[in-house]
């Protein structure tokens, strides 16, 4: 089945289903929102701080919906047609068939991902691989110790989702186990450093080049110290609990779910050495080989590179001890059955 074409408009909202075409003057009829490209659009327009707005009435329409036995997702287009209101100038309109996907200003450069990748694959000297499970696309150049590295460039998409990304990427050869660095900035509250992470926000066509350039450049930087965070991290030792949480907190905070963090533990006691390094193999062991639940048509599996990031994360956690305390605080704010178990170092 083929994806539907992307295309954008430029225009204002004549009404939450219609689009005055800025160039044509034409009306555009729109079939339907996503939720995302709803809350960017009352953003937009009305600025950050509608956003404690929307949470309010949206958790007010959920609970109406919810007792009316109706579907709650409709719950954001209830509030999309209570806080509408027309765009003064005009705006970005990613759609794909007649569905809105995003909403992005004028000062929103659309970029091809392929042209992305063509650009850095003139900057590096040749093309790049890809893998399937990992974003993007990546060149694997030096190496140590049966671990090649190299770069790891995601050029995100043209409906505004994630910007493009460049970062470490190294690969365990005898296991192809994948260790990657881009998206460790959302694992800071455990006390991972951001520094591996690189985002480009371009908004004229000539500056991709450059930034490009330079992001390959601070990635390059990264990598002769990642053999001796490794050499330092296989004399790191975690005690079952101490990896539990860990472990537990990263993937609950990249939205994996209890199956995942399981098979990582099972991974990590019955084949891996029981250290920082040990841990981060099971994460990238299970990246690579773990058996994923299929993801839907058209949707893109994002647990293969979750698991590859949190693993690339581990590496990176300097003081074990604040890291356990941080996340055991972490799990201990969170209300599922499944945090107090891993708070705990436990398993379910």
């Amino acid at each position: 089945m083929m994806k539907e074409p992307i295309s954008v408009v430029v225009g204002k909202l004549a009404d939450p289903l219609e689009i005055k075409d800025e160039e044509t003057g034409n009306g555009i009829l729109i079939k339907d929102w996503d939720s995302r490209a709803i809350w960017s659009y009352l953003r937009l327009v009305h600025g950050r701080t509608i956003d404690d707005k929307i949470k309010e009435l949206r958790e007010k329409e959920e609970q109406r919906l919810e007792k009316e036995g109706e579907d709650k997702e409709q719950a954001i287009k209830e509030v999309f047609v209570s806080l509408y209101k027309p765009n003064e100038r005009p705006l970005q309109f990613i759609m794909s068939s007649n569905n809105v996907q995003a909403v992005a200003t004028m000062k929103h450069l659309l970029i091809e991902p392929a042209q992305v990748y063509q650009t850095a694959a003139q900057i590096l000297g040749c093309s790049l691989s890809s893998s399937e499970g990992l974003y993007g696309q990546f060149l694997l150049e030096n190496g140590f110790g049966g671990i090649k590295t190299g770069y790891q460039i995601d050029a995100g998409d043209l409906i505004t989702r994630t910007a493009v990304r460049v970062g470490v990427f190294a690969r365990v050869e005898m296991c192809f186990n994948p260790l990657s660095w881009l998206g460790v900035s959302g694992l800071g509250r455990f006390g991972v450093s951001s520094d591996y992470e690189r985002i480009l926000r371009i908004q004229k066509l000539n500056e991709l080049f450059p930034r490009l350039q330079a992001a390959i450049t601070n990635a390059k930087a990264h990598m002769g110290d990642l053999e001796k965070r490794v050499e330092h991290t296989k004399g790191v030792s975690l005690s079952s609990k101490t990896a539990t949480r860990l472990n537990g907190s990263m993937c609950m905070a990249y939205g994996l779910g209890e199956k995942t963090i399981k098979e990582v533990m099972e991974r990590y006691a019955q084949a891996e050495d029981k250290t920082q390094y040990g841990l981060a193999m099971a994460q990238s062991w299970q990246a690579q080989h773990g058996e994923h639940r299929k993801t839907p048509e058209g949707r893109i599996n994002r647990v293969p590179q979750s698991l590859s990031t949190i693993s690339g994360a581990t590496l990176l956690i300097d003081d074990i001890k604040k890291a356990e305390a941080k996340a055991r605080k972490w799990l201990g704010d969170q209300k599922s059955q499944l945090a107090q178990e891993l708070a705990s170092g436990k398993l379910p």
